[in-house]
């Protein structure tokens, strides 16, 4: 009956864990993969069928949207399904579930689902790599020029754009693009490549080079009042607002203020105009930017009859602790953050390190100098930051920049006036799938004026310097509100965030290319996917662990009452207790009330028969006892009371009663007791 009652039991508790192995899917673990199929736009997926024995494929959805029209063969136990309609995915990273459906009506799971990733590259959507190569422009007949290696069949160039704005439709001829743009302004213009494939699908390219057009602008300064606030706007000869260029501004012959010109070409000076305006002048450098020569261009708020001359002031004092040098007087770029839009900000100390290069394979990497505003928006210490944060660029840009003087270049990092809030978020994130479902309420930013400084190494003496479009690449660590987060980095722009990006850290630095410097502004998404901090989700912890303890439950009893066998000792005949009898049942079948003696009478209240015992010491009469009172095979030890006890040697005892001199006694002697 009780092995009967323990198979109930441990079959009970194995019908248990079937609950759990529903929720971990059981047998139907498929690992499904998936790529893309550049030639005619289809995601292809493979898997194990012996992951989904007793299961066909019904359908697959990428980004919630469900494609029903699938295609699935079968070869060597490997299964394949084709999806249609997906030509106008673009790079990156999407998420996709199969649903399959059981083949037998009697299936107590109906339908299973299995997850995937496909992640997709420029190349992976154009089925080879495009090398980007540098456009060309005849002047003479004012046309457009590419060549590049093409790889796919059917696919061609159609379209270049040219600063977002101008649409050129060009001829592809295996590679070797022509079409007729016009005629270009000076400068470098921005490229977007638009290739056609074999099936229709447009692939979208943003190059990184420009095509440059080289020339010589001569710059025009204004200066005037606005709030008793100084401002200066610079234009071209054309009359085109020029952006992001340094201007100086002078009262009294003595250099105040200097700074960038925003996107209309305006710089507001938090400096109100003094009484007399013939003291007020402001000033550009001409120089070379890019493949563009500006000619240099002054204004005076009111032309004064006798023009003071021009000065500079002092070096900034400073200290130097551990390495790191601080700024504690000097110019507005030393105390103060902004863009130049009109906007007081908060006044910050400057850290300025040791300006070091270093090489980074086949790239110079220079360090940084930044206010403290942003060393505590990434939560870091001002000699970390420095430490972790440099600007690498192209060892033969490098070198054109320094044009070999005793000099080298600093990435300067203030903090932004610009301020970036959740509406500007959520219009950066419209219609980019890498942050389809990110919340721009719970997102964290970090905005940065990123531009260059040009440091003597004689006088260690500063001067702004305007950086020529370049492909350079900027390190910086994550910060530490943002680790577990979806980082992207956008352009900060007076329209809002542009061109927002997924950046991945590696080692907890991040690495974004640029190609020029400008405001960017580091964003930290909520991953919608995981709970923030990550880990292993609870729920499915204690269900493993409950049906670990529910299986060892079973075994053990399994064990005990089915598999385990009594040992020779506790039956030697083997044949059951009492020599075959049933259990408990004396030697005529019957089962006694008590203890008996062979002869059917009841034994003495301590379990032995009366002639068995001496009245005296309690042991066996008739045998032969030595000096002491025991026998040959006894010795002697203390009981209880502090009096010596004989005890045989294959007597255990135990809470001071004595077991083993029954257990050594054969079961038909008749000093043994029935049990």
């Amino acid at each position: 009956m009780k092995r009967f009652t323990a198979l109930l039991l441990s079959l009970a508790l194995l019908f248990c864990l079937i609950p759990l192995g529903v929720v971990a899917e059981g047998d139907f673990e498929p690992e499904v993969t998936a790529s893309y199929q550049a030639e005619d736009g289809m995601v292809v997926l493979t898997w194990m069928t012996a992951g989904t024995a007793g299961y066909t494929l019904k359908e697959v959805s990428i980004n919630s949207n469900a494609y029903g029209s699938v295609s699935t063969s079968v070869s060597g136990g490997k299964a394949t399904a084709k999806v249609k309609e997906t030509q106008k995915l673009e790079a990156g990273t999407y998420k996709g579930t199969c649903t399959f459906e059981a083949e037998s009506a009697s299936a107590a799971v109906k339908e299973q689902t299995a997850d995937f990733t496909l992640k997709l590259t420029d190349a992976d959507l154009l089925g080879f790599t495009f090398s980007d190569p540098q456009p060309g422009y005849n002047a003479s007949n004012e046309v457009f020029s590419l060549n590049y290696a093409g790889g796919n069949a059917g696919v061609r160039l159609a379209r270049v754009q040219i600063d977002g704005k101008q649409i050129l439709n060009v001829t592809d001829n295996g590679g070797r693009v022509t079409g007729s743009i016009g005629k270009l302004d000076i400068g470098s213009h921005r490229l977007t490549y638009y290739f056609t494939a074999a099936n229709g699908a447009t692939v979208t390219f943003q190059s990184k080079k420009t095509l440059d057009i080289a020339g010589t602008i001569a710059l025009k300064l204004s200066v005037g009042v606005e709030g008793d606030l100084i401002v200066a706007t610079l234009k071209d000869e054309d009359g085109n607002p020029v952006a992001d260029y340094m201007v100086d501004l002078y009262v009294s012959g003595q250099k105040l203020r200097n700074n960038k010109t925003d996107a209309a070409g305006r710089v507001v000076f938090d400096v109100a105009a003094p009484a007399d305006r013939t003291t007020v002048r402001c000033s550009v450098t001409g120089g070379r930017v890019g493949v563009i020569t500006y000619t240099g261009a002054e204004a005076w708020l009111q032309t004064p009859s006798s023009q003071p001359p021009t000065t500079t002031t002092t070096k900034p004092k400073t200290t130097t602790t551990g390495g790191v040098t601080t700024d504690t007087t000097g110019d507005d770029d030393a105390t103060t953050t902004g863009t130049g839009t009109g906007t007081t900000g908060t006044r910050y100390p400057v850290v300025t390190g040791a300006a070091t290069t270093s090489l980074q394979g086949d790239m110079v990497a220079v360090s940084v100098t930044f206010d403290t505003g942003i060393s505590t928006a990434f939560g870091l210490s001002d000699k970390d930051f420095g430490d972790r944060v440099r600007l690498l660029m192209p060892a033969d840009f490098y070198d054109t920049l320094i044009n070999g003087s005793q000099a080298t270049v600093m990435l300067s990092m203030r903090s932004s006036d610009k301020k970036v809030s959740s509406p500007d978020i959520a219009a950066s994130i419209a219609g980019n799938s890498r942050f389809n479902g990110m919340n721009a309420e719970d997102a964290k930013s970090i905005t940065m004026d990123l531009s260059a400084l040009f440091i003597s190494l004689l006088d260690h003496s500063e001067a702004d310097l305007s950086m020529p479009a370049a492909d350079m690449k900027m390190q910086i660590p994550v910060p530490e509100n943002m680790k577990d987060r979806v980082l992207g980095i956008a352009v900060n722009t007076d329209d809002g965030l542009s061109q927002l990006v997924e950046v991945t850290p590696e080692d907890g630095v991040i690495t974004v290319a640029l190609n020029r410097l400008a405001t960017v502004t580091l964003v930290g998404f909520v991953n919608p996917g995981t709970p923030e901090g990550g880990g292993v989700p609870w729920l499915v912890i204690v269900l493993i662990v409950v049906g670990v303890l529910l299986l060892g439950g079973a075994g053990v009893l399994v064990y005990f009452f089915l598999i385990r066998k009594p040992k020779e000792e506790d039956d030697p005949d083997g044949d059951g207790p009492d020599d075959g009898n049933p259990e408990g049942e004396g030697p005529d079948g019957d089962r006694p009330d008590g203890p008996q003696d062979p002869d059917g009478e009841e034994p003495p209240e301590d379990g032995l028969p009366e002639d068995a015992v001496s009245e005296d010491n309690g042991w066996a009469s008739g045998e032969e006892m030595n000096s002491d009172g025991t026998d040959g095979n006894t010795r002697v030890i203390p009981n209880v009371n502090g009096a010596a006890s004989p005890v045989s040697d294959a007597t255990q005892v135990i809470g001071g009663v004595s077991l083993g001199a029954f257990a050594e006694r054969p079961a038909n002697d008749p000093s043994r007791p029935k049990r």
